[in-house]
């Protein structure tokens, strides 16, 4: 994994990107968390979503808007809040 953007101690917090093997994200961190608004690209299939993330999780809401983008949405697992929590 590669990580690039605004550090704080050894952690992201601010603007940055995180790169993986098959995937890359583009936006809002803190404390090493995804957080924020921001973009998941998928590199295999040149698939993005953009929405909103607590605490490295999608918000309950967009998980549907991504299953449709994604080939085999079984393949991927996210965790999830529900978007009415806090």
């Amino acid at each position: 994994m590669i990580l690039e953007g605004e550090f704080k101690g050894y952690k992201l917090n601010g603007q940055g990107r995180q790169i993986k093997i098959d995937s890359y994200y583009v936006g809002s961190f803190k404390d090493g968390l995804k957080n924020g608004n921001g973009t998941l690209t998928f590199i295999g299939n040149s698939s993005s979503f953009t929405g909103n993330w607590v605490n490295d999780k999608l918000v309950a809401e967009c998980l549907g808007q991504l299953a449709e983008k994604v080939k085999n949405p079984a393949s991927v697992v996210f965790d999830y809040i529900q978007s009415s929590k806090p």
